[in-house]
This record gives C-alpha cells, structure tokens and sequence, in this order.
C-alpha cells in the first residue's frame, strides 16, 4: 500500500520505479478522475483489479497515496487543474510511478495515441509544481508555473533518458535539490477514508440550496394553482342546476366535455356529475398535499437556521501562470465576434478566440439564450439570441453545426453538436474560454457547404 512519499521511496531500495500491477509491463487504464479539496484520485483498471491513485495538490498533502474508495459527490470539486487531468489523462494507460532519487518528484508515464508520455509533479516547499510532456504533431511541453511562447521541444537519443533530463532540468531551475538525507518531520497519518469523511463533515451543514427553496417555492405555487381550478366544481354544479339549463355548449366554467351527438340532456347531466364527484376528492387530496407541503417548507427553513451559513469549498490549486486577460469592455474583443441573422430576424454569433467566446457568454448574450459548440473538438462559442429553439429544423442545426466546423477548420463530415441555454454555462475561474455545462442536448448534423445561403452578416 502506498501511504507516503517517504515510505514508497523507502520501500523501492533505490530503485525508482514501482508497477502499480505489482509486474513489469501490465497496464491499466485510466477510467475515471476525480478531485477533492486536496486531492487528485485516478481509477486505473487493471485485468481483475482497479487500482485508486490519490495525488497531493500541495499545502500538506505533497505525494502519492492508494486507497479503496472514490472522492464522495459531497466534497468532489470541478476545476481547471481536474480538467486538465481529464483532458490529457482520461482513456490513457499507465503502469508505473517514476519517484526522483533526489527530490520530492513523482514522474507517471502514460500512453496516449500510440506513445508513452510524461506528467511529473514536483512538491517544493507548500506548493505543487507540474509539467506534461506529450506529443502533438512533434513533442511539447506545458510548464504549469510559466506561458511558454514557443513549446516544442527536442528530444534527442533515447527517448526516456533524454525526457528525464528535461524533466528534471526544469525542476533544477525551480530549486530542485538532493533532500534524501535530510531529516523529515514526523507528521500524524490520516487514512483515506479519515479524510473523506472530515471534508464530508467540514462542508456538510443543513444549510437549504437556493435551487432548493426556489424548487419548493414553485412547486407550492403548481399546487395551489391546481387548487384553484379543481374549486371550480362549485360554479359548475351552480350552472347545471339552474332551471332552463341547457347544452348550447361542450365547455362549462373552463372544463371541457366530450358529449357524444346521440346523448340526450339527462345523459349529458350524468357525465357532468360524474366530472363534480372528481373535482371534489381532487380538492380533498390537493389540500391536504398543500398542507403536508408547507410543513416541509417550514421544517425545511428551521433546520436551514439551525445548520447555520453554508461553507463554501476550498481547494488547494497548483502553482498555475494566469495571463492578464482582455477588459471585456465590448471594444477590445468585438473584432473576434461574427455577428450573423437568421432570414426570420434571429440574431447570432459566434467566437472567433476564448476571450470572444466569454465576451459572448457574459456581456453578449441573456441567460435564456442558447450556447452551441462542437462536442470533442476544440472550437468556437455559438449563442442565438432566442428564448425557444421549437423552431428550428433540421436544416437550422446543421447550419449552426457547419459554421462552427468552418471557423474551428476541422474536417469533419459529421458535426456532434451540443447545446443548453446560456444559465447551465459556468466559465472555469483563470482559464478563458473553458466551460463546464449541464442539461445539456447532444445532436449530430451534416456538414451544409452552402450554409451562408440561408444567413446575412451583419
């Protein structure tokens, strides 16, 4: 079991490299990654075992630890540096854990389209510190604590020696130095499971989510605006038992009747009652779920004032270089905004750069419009200026798909579009341009090459 940095390295005798399978050459695959307030935790499956990786992110939790269960959903967060796992890091294989003989660096060689790659983490001091070299139409390298201008790099001989030299030639600029000999301090150990379950109960409280309240407010209204109609059943048997009443019509105080034409008026009376004896054992049950529901409201709000205030939750992030972004003023950016119309009046646009694509999402457009992009690939924000998308057809779609497959420059014949309403976007906090999303809808169109056809530029 991995417990620490200092007791995996004990434990290898020297020798760097320790397999996760326990055997040389078996790989597992990485399925699934998760971040918590401190940590990182990777599902490797391997043949009949799936192993679960926690890596530290800094400020105490420096290392590699292995444990049994997933981050719980209560304390799982969603940042940048999870999504940068994700991206680079999900689907990939790996089979061992490569620690620095000198200092605090833990090296994971993964494979990645058909080549072994390399994510190593160095812990200086408090802070984590990390670069990825991978392989892009040649080799590069993300440096996660500068903005490289250029980032190929050469890699010359053989290949992994001349990677760790990279590797550790960069961490040598950082401080990197020979710390096997110094005296640790003895820090309590916390199992996994400890710690889960003290984030779980830090960020736990009875504090009620304002989606919450606003779900329980709503649904109290639906309720009692049903209430309101079914009451009716009162005017309706007023109306029936006036004398000279009579069938001039199939609606009666908002309800509607299906009468057959052969019906004589007694027949017609008889499904009117029949209708009544409904409406009122819905009033019955309808007041008593309204009363049953305001209880739970008002239990609801006074355990909401015993909880106290929520805890917001805090992660420890990476030593990370945040470019200054663009003043998203509506001047600076609204060169890299194409702004077009649909033939009915519809207005829309889309990005041409990720400071555009946030101009677009929060200056641009309202919350009820709709956000469109390209699921997999890398490209532009889409918004229409609409409220209701019934209306577009098929071709609409495949119009909207093909601007964006065109200004993206990718060749693809069919588009996998994904859409939702601009409120279900949240841009990730020091990374332009990069959204998460929810309730989201997925549709796959044609490529349309006569798409500036059916739409004027503005």
């Amino acid at each position: 079991m991995i417990q620490n940095y200092n007791t995996l390295k004990a434990n290898i005798y020297n020798y760097n490299s320790i397999f996760l399978s326990g055997k040389e050459n078996i790989f597992g695959k990485i399925q699934k990654i998760y971040s918590s307030p401190h940590l990182i935790c990777l599902t490797v499956r391997f043949p009949g075992n799936t192993r679960y990786l926690y890596l530290g992110r800094g400020n105490h939790y420096e290392g590699i630890w292995e444990g049994s269960k997933i981050p719980p959903s209560e304390i799982r967060i969603r940042e940048r540096f999870l999504e940068y796992f994700r991206k680079y890091l999900k689907g990939a294989t790996t089979g061992k854990i490569i620690l620095d003989e000198l200092d605090r660096i833990v090296t994971i060689p993964y494979f990645k389209d058909g080549r072994q790659q390399y994510i190593s983490f160095f812990y200086k001091g408090r802070s984590l510190y990390f670069l990825n070299i991978y392989y892009k139409k040649g080799w590069k390298i993300f440096l996660s604590w500068q903005l490289l201008k250029k980032d190929s790099i050469v890699i010359e001989g053989e290949i992994e020696d001349s990677v760790y030299k990279i590797i550790y030639g960069y961490f040598d600029q950082l401080g990197r130095r020979d710390v096997k000999d110094k005296e640790q301090k003895s820090e309590p150990c916390m199992s996994i499971d400890d710690y889960f379950a003290k984030e779980k109960k830090r960020y736990q409280t009875n504090k009620l989510p304002k989606r919450k309240m606003k779900y329980l407010q709503r649904k109290e209204v639906r309720i009692a605006q049903d209430l309101k109609k079914v009451k009716k059943w009162k005017e309706l048997k007023q109306l029936i038992e006036e004398q000279n009443f009579e069938f001039i019509s199939d609606t009666f105080c908002g309800y509607k009747f299906k009468f057959d034409k052969e019906w004589n008026h007694y027949k017609k009376l008889d499904l009117v009652y029949k209708k009544i004896k409904r409406l009122k054992m819905a009033e019955e049950l309808l007041t008593k779920r309204i009363q049953e529901h305001k209880k739970i409201c008002e239990r609801a709000i006074k355990e909401q004032n015993i909880g106290g205030e929520t805890t917001k939750i805090k992660y420890i992030s990476p030593v990370w270089h945040t470019p200054k972004l663009k003043k998203m003023n509506g001047i600076d950016v609204k060169k890299d905004i194409v702004e077009f119309t649909f033939s009915e009046g519809t207005t829309a646009a889309v990005g041409k750069n990720v400071h555009a694509n946030d101009y677009l999402r929060n200056v641009w457009s309202k919350k009820s419009h709709y956000w469109f992009h390209i699921e997999g690939y890398k490209s532009g924000h889409l918004i229409v200026k609409t409220d209701d998308i019934t209306w577009f057809s098929e071709n609409d779609f495949m119009v909207l798909g093909s601007i964006l497959k065109d200004y993206a420059g990718l060749e693809i014949d069919m588009i996998p579009l994904i859409y939702t309403q601009v409120k279900n976007i949240k841009g990730l906090k020091g990374s332009a341009g990069s959204v998460t999303y929810k309730k989201a809808k997925f549709i796959k169109v044609k490529y349309l090459k006569i798409w500036r056809d059916y739409i004027s530029f503005d």
